[in-house]
């Protein structure tokens, strides 16, 4: 019985000190946006989660990736809505709906490095998925038209690292683990130069790209684990086709 108990004890403080910490990055993500990124609320955001991630298990170091990432998108993203032309995008709850966004993804992140969730694979490739869609939408916005220039090499080390975590995820080997996210992470620069000449706008161009990487993804997993199979590839193959003909038909073309 004392054994029942204590255990419960564990999980009742885990689970508040996770609630905890997700409250608090959220709310210094708050403050640097409200402030209007005042370089003391970026040291305090940079601190928070320098603290929230030492905090953390011996376990976080094989999540660190998505991490780190995860927290500079969302800081770029604010920084790329604060400062949007559409007075809708722009406004205090737009901010507030991505901060509450980012916390619920914040507080997945921290559920991975305690191995939280039943379905760890699944939790893992939600999580990506929106970091993945983060991250091209800061980068594309960094990008000058038909041209990436300095934002070529930040989203070839973006995808490098990305997948080269995907894979160790998948117990890949550190070696082929690398050479396959560098192989990625040049297919990214290709895909987002053909993307970039489209007249299709950043939110779809990243959608886009997301699609085209969480595909990619599924087919190295379903590969790694034994499972791919011809079914598999056309199933992925339509839904690839389907969704890319939305996203194509919810664009803006003119000559």
């Amino acid at each position: 019985m004392a054994k029942k108990l204590t255990f419960l004890s564990i999980i009742v403080q885990r689970k508040w000190s996770l609630l905890y910490k997700t409250l608090l990055w959220s709310a210094t993500l708050f403050l640097t946006a409200l402030t209007g990124f005042w370089w003391l609320s970026l040291v305090v955001f940079f601190f928070v989660s320098l603290g929230i991630y030492f905090s953390e298990p011996p376990e976080r170091r094989a999540f660190q990736t998505t991490y780190w990432l995860f927290a500079f998108s969302v800081f770029g993203l604010l920084c790329l809505q604060i400062a949007s032309s559409n007075l809708v995008f722009a406004s205090f709850w737009a901010s507030l709906l991505i901060i509450i966004i980012a916390g619920i993804v914040f507080a997945g992140i921290l559920g991975m490095f305690r191995f939280s969730f039943i379905n760890e694979p699944l939790a893992y490739s939600i999580i990506n998925t929106v970091l993945f869609i983060t991250l091209f939408i800061d980068i594309l916005a960094l990008a000058a038209p038909f041209s990436l220039g300095a934002a070529g090499l930040l989203l070839f080390i973006v995808l490098t690292l990305l997948f080269r975590e995907n894979l160790l995820f998948l117990k890949v080997s550190p070696k082929q683990s690398i050479l396959i996210g560098m192989v990625l992470g040049f297919l990214g620069l290709e895909l987002t130069w053909v993307i970039l000449l489209l007249p299709l706008g950043i939110i779809n161009s990243a959608a886009l790209l997301t699609l085209f990487f969480i595909l990619i993804r599924d087919f190295l997993s379903a590969h790694f684990r034994g499972i791919l199979s011809s079914s598999f590839i056309f199933r992925q193959l339509t839904f690839l086709v389907l969704f890319t003909i939305i996203i194509l038909a919810s664009s803006k073309w003119s000559l």
